[in-house]
């Protein structure tokens, strides 16, 4: 089944995928067997819309084998957004946490939250808003953690797979009734495909023999600037970031990798046709996201709504006598969809709101994390924010640092967030980036 057919199939059966969803959230006798099936059912069915060639093996069993894998200070939480299907013009959100943990019996243990899609939209810009103005936020923590507190029994470790809003922010961020970032109390370790953790929590990490450094991409040329001056205002220069791939290739190269380069008008597309020789690649540029309204979903149009500026993304057109976007300017989830990056351990998106995307039904969310791991990348580490230049390069010296030293990427990223934030406190220097795991 190509990922077209799937992608439609998708669209026809959301609302039996709803059904299921909406049973489950609202009624309290399930027996274990059945809760059992249904969290099988539900990590099984959300790769068929995540993975671009859909020829892995079913996990029937993915309960008893992520549950066996666990280690006391373990646990797992899967999240799930779907709608509520009585009231899916009216809309109404619906969150299932499946949460296990090596004390779990014949089922996982299940939360529910509900919210109007207006409540969810406004909780969501609170965040943000909070975040951008650097000001307390005593009211996140109880809308999107709290409900799961009492279930954590004090583990240690979180293997967190998200869904809906959860994919759009760092939960390291929020501050609990303590005044404690989550970050001080849990190491949490986000994963799009939670059935994953059975193979690779024993993997012994290996280091990036050649990596590929894109920066600094030349956006406009000054013809440009001088027929629309406001595009600079748009598409500022982000000329920090040469330093910081810079710096990032010498720590690679103290660590025996070898590094590929290229800054200004050769960050193009074209040079990311040999991608498949390198393990590492780490773009610094902006992102782009677009909240599109579309009557008849499609996948290409869906996919072209995010992705990265390249060089030359704004042009001036003679026939037109204007400055217009280039296409060739552009790196679009749709594009990273069709390129193969089986070779790379891990993907560097050093880009504002790189993780963002748009989803349409229950597990479908197109952005570039969507379209990277489609396209068979291990990792990827995205900017859910907008993230100044300065702080970026600071962030990603001190994870790229750590992580030649300790081969662990998701401990360097710890580390580097908790120095961030014990330098700086406040989440917007060190919360906007997200380490995704396969």
């Amino acid at each position: 089944m190509s990922y077209d057919e799937r992608f439609t199939l998708g669209l026809v059966h959301s609302s039996i995928y709803y059904s299921v969803f909406n049973y489950i959230a609202k009624s309290n006798n399930h027996s274990p067997s059945f809760l059992k099936k249904v969290f099988n059912f539900r990590v099984n069915t959300k790769m068929l819309f995540l993975e671009k060639s859909f020829n892995r093996i079913k996990m029937d069993d993915a309960f008893d084998k992520i549950r066996d894998i666990l280690d006391k200070d373990d646990i797992v939480v899967e999240v799930l957004r779907a709608i509520e299907y009585e009231d899916i013009d009216t809309g109404r959100a619906i969150y299932i946490y499946f949460i296990i943990s090596q004390e779990t019996q014949n089922t996982p243990n299940i939360r529910t939250n509900i919210r109007t899609f207006k409540q969810e939209n406004d909780e969501y810009y609170y965040y943000l808003a909070n975040i951008k103005d650097q000001a307390v936020d005593l009211n996140s923590y109880d809308t999107y953690w709290k409900i799961l507190t009492p279930l954590l029994n004090e583990k240690k470790n979180i293997f967190f797979s998200p869904s809906g809003v959860y994919q759009y922010f760092n939960i390291n961020t929020l501050l609990d009734d303590l005044g404690r970032y989550l970050i001080e109390v849990y190491n949490i370790k986000y994963y799009n495909d939670i059935r994953n953790l059975v193979n690779r929590k024993s993997e012994k990490e290996t280091l990036p023999k050649r990596a590929l450094l894109f920066a600094n991409p030349i956006f406009y040329s000054e013809k440009v600037y001088s027929v629309d001056n406001k595009i600079k205002q748009f598409l500022p220069p982000i000329t920090q970031t040469k330093e910081e791939v810079l710096k990032i290739s010498s720590i690679l190269q103290d660590h025996n990798c070898v590094t590929t380069i290229f800054c200004e008008d050769d960050v193009t597309k074209s040079n990311l046709a040999s991608i498949c020789d390198y393990q590492l690649l780490h773009i610094a540029t902006h992102g782009y996201f677009g909240k599109a309204q579309i009557d008849e979903p499609d996948i290409e149009i869906f996919m072209k709504n995010s992705g990265l500026f390249l060089s030359n993304s704004a042009i001036y057109s003679l026939e037109e006598n204007r400055m217009v976007f280039s296409e060739d300017g552009f790196l679009s989830s749709y594009d990273i969809i069709n390129m193969e990056m089986r070779s790379l351990d891990l993907v560097v998106l050093s880009a504002c709101k790189s993780g963002m995307g748009l989803q349409f039904f229950v597990e479908a969310s197109f952005g570039l994390i969507h379209s990277l791991f489609m396209s068979g990348v291990g990792n990827c580490l995205v900017s859910m924010l907008e993230v100044e230049d300065s702080i970026t390069k600071e962030f990603m010296t001190k994870f790229y640092t750590h992580w030649m030293q300790e081969q662990d990427k998701n401990s360097a990223f710890n580390k580097t967030q908790l120095e961030m934030l014990n330098k700086y406190r406040d989440p917007l220097y060190w919360g906007g980036f997200v380490l995704f795991h396969r």
